[in-house]
């Protein structure tokens, strides 16, 4: 069964979106460096795990015989599935750190001094950043509707920060950062080629974790209640481990640019999940901002950038995806 690339990036963006709330939550009973560790040590050990259930299951369905059966290629291949490609590592390395370290402090920091709604809102900068980025530094192209669109979420951007005091200024600085971090990551993350996304997420997972954890410890602070541990962990598996799996595949099929473009229903997600289970209250301000992005984003979706030489079969055929591609194959 294949299903299409745009799928998986659609449905990253509301396996994140889902955390919005709870983050915003969980942060103010702990410190944003402890609460990103826990989230990301938590969708680490969740692909670990995964691996591990993979492992043990192609063992049991594996017998001698079929291995002695199979081709000579064929069983190079299997014996090398499972190495590391030194520069897929370098560069899951580098998206550990930008993204799995840097990114997640930046947003929890904005989380605590605005609402939810809005930080959410102000993650629509990360489709800008990494279409520029992913246009100027990885040489991918875009038409002129792209622009428009890139032009149209800015102005949505500026639009949520005028008049706005000395805390929400640092709260947008803060966010406009993460987005920083985060379509870099979206960049390199698209150079990995020959690991699978439940390794990405689980090497990532594991370094961002692990060092803010024990950065956090060392600047004094405790491990919450296991309540608020407990629920970090639901919320990193789902919202940093699924949506990263998801993620990854839809990067490898679409492209940094467009993948965040889909990607970019997740700030109107979250910010409707904010006023529901939060009770935050949406201004003019707000809605006409996300009117603007909103408006920015359906350029993206709807553009349409097929190569000249093929036709629309093999368009369609060229995004789509094995559903089991997600868990056990390397693109």
């Amino acid at each position: 069964m294949k299903l299409p690339a745009p799928l998986f990036a659609m449905a990253s963006a509301v396996f994140f979106a889902t955390g919005m709330p709870s983050e915003k939550w969980l942060v103010a009973q702990t410190t944003p460096i402890m609460l990103a560790g826990l989230l990301y040590f938590s969708s680490g050990t969740a692909m670990t795990l995964t691996l591990l259930v993979q492992k043990i299951m192609a063992g049991k369905s594996a017998s001698a015989g079929n291995a002695q059966s199979l081709p000579p290629a064929t069983a190079q291949q299997a014996a090398e599935k499972g190495k590391i490609d030194r520069h897929d590592l370098i560069w899951v390395l580098v998206v550990s750190v930008v993204g799995g370290i840097f990114a997640p402090l930046l947003l929890l920091g904005a989380m605590r001094i605005a609402n939810a709604s809005t930080v959410a809102l102000l993650l629509n900068f990360e489709i800008v950043v990494t279409a520029l980025m992913a246009r100027f530094i990885f040489k991918e192209t875009l038409n002129r509707r792209v622009v428009f669109g890139l032009i149209s979420v800015f102005l949505g951007g500026v639009c949520l920060s005028l008049d706005t005091n000395i805390s929400a200024s640092w709260s947008l600085l803060l966010v406009i950062g993460a987005c920083i971090c985060w379509s870099a990551d979206s960049n390199f993350c698209n150079q990995v080629k020959h690991m699978s996304a439940v390794r990405i997420a689980q090497i990532k997972g594991l370094i961002a974790g692990s060092f803010n954890i024990c950065l956090a410890l060392a600047m004094g602070d405790k491990l919450p209640e296991l309540a608020i541990i407990g629920g970090a962990a639901v919320t990193g598996v789902i919202s940093h481990g699924i949506s990263i799996l998801c993620f990854v595949r839809a990067l490898r099929h679409l492209g940094a640019a467009r993948a965040v473009a889909y990607f970019a229903t997740e700030p109107f997600i979250a910010a409707l999940l904010s006023v529901i289970f939060l009770h935050e209250v949406l201004s003019v301000k707000m809605l006409i901002a996300g009117a603007l992005m909103a408006f920015g984003v359906w350029l993206h979706l709807t553009e349409k950038h097929p190569p000249k030489h093929m036709d629309g079969a093999a368009i369609m055929q060229s995004i789509e995806v094995p559903a089991t591609d997600l868990l056990d194959r390397p693109s």
